[in-house]
């Protein structure tokens, strides 16, 4: 990638991630960032990157304590970006995916799912819960603690709609959140009233075998 950058034009440096501070626990296979990290990441890009250079970062790798090489899991390539982003205290971090943002249904099962524009943080973390694959909810984390905009994009059709994360999201967008909230609370209710049925039941029989 920083090599074809620099073939057009485009000043451009690549970087393992580690070199930039990405540091991360040991355990292998979903390790997690240590808090020095951030500290880290924004010396780096202050103190030793070109502001005038691309740098281009690996993704979902990192270093442990001892040097030894770390991969950090599901969502771990977003999770480095929005490291970045939130370390270096960015105006927006922008994750392109292989579909237009959040869409309101999986694009496999339903033909005219479309994009939500605008969901906070909490509700995109909601969303990916119930089975939304678009971003996982860890990698989140470092934009919510700074309230850095997360905007999803579609690397196959740019010109697409996308979807924006906030902290809020606008007074017009709130009827769709709504609605999509209103149901799973009411499943949740469905679930916990069969439950409340049930377990004196069993509680019953307990007591009087114990009696």
């Amino acid at each position: 990638m920083a090599s074809r950058l620099n073939q057009i034009g485009v000043p451009a440096q690549a970087f393992d991630s580690w070199d930039v501070g990405i540091f991360t626990d040991s355990n292998f296979g979903d390790a997690r960032l240590l808090a020095s990290s951030e500290q880290a990441i924004a010396n780096t890009f202050e103190n030793r990157i070109d502001p005038n250079v691309v740098a281009v970062v690996t993704g979902f790798i990192g270093h442990d304590p001892n040097g030894r090489i770390t991969t950090l899991g599901r969502g771990g390539s977003d999770l480095t970006a929005t490291a970045i982003g939130a370390a270096c205290r960015l105006d927006e971090i922008q994750v392109w995916k292989d579909v237009d943002g959040i869409l309101t249904a999986d694009p496999r099962l339903v033909a005219n799912a479309i994009p939500v524009p605008d969901v906070s943080y909490e509700e995109a973390s909601e969303l990916a819960y119930f089975g939304a694959k678009v971003l996982h909810p860890i990698a989140m984390q470092p934009a919510m603690k700074y309230g850095v905009p997360v905007r999803v994009k579609n690397s196959y059709n740019p010109s697409a709609e996308k979807t924006i994360i906030t902290m809020k999201v606008k007074e017009e967008d709130q009827p769709l959140v709504s609605f999509f909230n209103f149901w799973v609370s009411f499943f949740i209710c469905l679930i916990l009233f069969f439950c409340r049925r049930a377990v004196p039941s069993y509680l019953m029989v307990g007591t009087i075998e114990k009696g």
